[in-house]
Parts: C-alpha cells; structure tokens; sequence
C-alpha cells in the first residue's frame, strides 16, 4: 500500500507540472478506484460469527472443507437490536489492536480506546455527547491470554452536567 501511495504522488505531480486536467482527471479516477478496492477488501465479521481462543480472535475459513480455523484480520462489529452498530474492532492478525469504539443505541459514541504505549485510554461518553470518564491504565506486551491492559493509573469521571465526580470502580453506564 505504500508503493501505492508513492506510485500516485508520482503520478499527480506529473499530472500537475504538465498541467493535464484530463491527465488529473484519470489519475483521480483510478485513485478513487483503487483506495475503494483497498477499503472494500477489509473483512468485516459480526461477533457471532469468531471463535475466542483466549486473546486470540479465529474464524472458520471458507476456503476449507473442514471448516479450518484461521486468525481473523478485519473488523469485527455487533448491532443493537434496533440495527445500529454497537462496536466495532480492528483485529490484526488474530490479534486486538486497542482500536475499539462502541455507540449508544441513538448512535452517539459511547466509547473509544487508543493504544498510546506505555498506556491504554478508555473514554466514555453519555448518550448526550457529554464526557463520562476517562481512565488511563498501564500498558505491558500482551502475554499468554493477557490482553496487556494492566493497572489502572489515573480515572477521572464527570456528571452528565460536565462537573467532576467519584469515579466508581466498575462502570456502570446510565440508561
């Protein structure tokens, strides 16, 4: 994909310097179409359908008619049951990737976890919009059926008014 990215900066400065709208045009063109290719051949797989192997994330492949079990890459998703989506993981390799966002019901974000080593942040959010809390925890490599999320560091949590509040030590989500 980064010689794809290269080859197009290659293309587009030609395409500039020569000063070809119709040239720009059809490097556009084939740009959409590739980057589009790129993001539709992600697979994409509902938490029903994997298999949990501790902090491993398999699927049964379709190319084998003894239904194999392979790692997952892609993102994996669940709904509400109203349709709208309710999460959504990047898995790498069989692997989480600390790339998880899930929605309230009303499709507002209702959380969001970003990798940032050596620490891992969570951040809830009300049905409202309004921050809920933001927990920080350690990081360490993920081990055996570790996933890597280690001791909570830092949490600080706030009313749906925006005023700072004692943190729980489970999160209990309003309705």
């Amino acid at each position: 994909m980064v010689l794809l990215h290269q080859n197009m900066a290659l293309l587009l400065s030609e395409a500039f310097s020569g000063g070809h709208p119709i040239g720009l045009r059809l490097v556009g063109l084939i740009w959409m179409v590739l980057a589009g290719t790129q993001a539709c051949s992600q697979q994409r797989l509902h938490v029903d359908e994997i298999i949990l192997e501790g902090r491993f994330v398999k699927m049964r492949s379709a190319d084998s008619a003894e239904g194999e079990e392979v790692y997952f890459d892609g993102v994996l998703f669940d709904e509400w049951p109203n349709g709208s989506l309710k999460s959504e993981c990047t898995i790498q390799e069989g692997q989480w990737n600390y790339d998880c966002k899930e929605w309230h019901p009303n499709g507002q974000l209702r959380s969001s976890e970003e990798l940032d080593p050596p620490y891992f942040i969570w951040t809830g959010y009300y049905a409202n919009g309004a921050l809920f809390f933001k927990r920080v925890y350690a990081f360490e490599p993920p081990a055996g059926p570790s996933l890597g999320i280690g001791e909570e560091l830092q949490s600080t949590c706030f009313s749906n008014k925006g005023e700072e509040v004692p943190c729980l030590e489970d999160v209990v989500w309003p309705d």
